[in-house]
């Protein structure tokens, strides 16, 4: 008699696929010359499509990369250094300086974006897309829920990433 492996249980399953997905973009971020942090700044600043906040962007970089606050400045400060991000004019809702992206950033954030969208696009392939419309629903409901549970409720959230 052979035995079965035992499924695992939601959180399980959510946290291999997590951590599976992560280390196939970062190994794809690696060999593209950067790193999933740099990526996810140049990202989230991309999909914003504005200049944000430095204070706000900080503590959602720092929310969604489980970092703190200091490791993001200085991680803003790199970017800014090597002309991939910059200041805009005016004063963020924080009263602290506005953050965008630079033309050289955007190029570089197009770049990243499509080798992340072909490496996305080849883990995907062949599967049911009305699975994965079902899939990305019920892992925002689970978000939206953990948030509330952690007091992070969605007016407290951010723009998405």
């Amino acid at each position: 008699m052979t035995q079965s492996t035992p499924v695992p249980t939601f959180g399980q399953a959510v946290g291999e696929a997590q951590t599976s997905l992560r280390a196939v973009i970062v190994d794809v971020l690696q060999e593209a010359g950067t790193t999933f942090e740099r990526w996810v700044a140049l990202n989230t600043l991309a999909t914003r499509g504005v200049a944000v906040a430095r204070d706000e962007l900080l503590r959602e970089l720092a929310h969604g990369l489980q970092t703190d606050t200091m490791t993001i400045s200085d991680l803003l400060d790199r970017l800014a250094s090597e002309g991939l991000v910059g200041e805009a004019d005016g004063v963020g809702s924080d009263a602290s300086s506005l953050v965008e992206l630079t033309d050289q950033g955007r190029a570089l954030h197009g770049t990243l974006r499509e080798t992340v969208r072909r490496t996305s696009g080849a883990l995907l392939d062949g599967l049911d897309p009305s699975d994965l419309e079902i899939t990305i629903a019920v892992l925002r409901a689970v978000t939206e829920r953990a948030d509330v549970f952690r007091g992070r409720g969605a007016r407290n959230r951010s723009g998405g990433k």
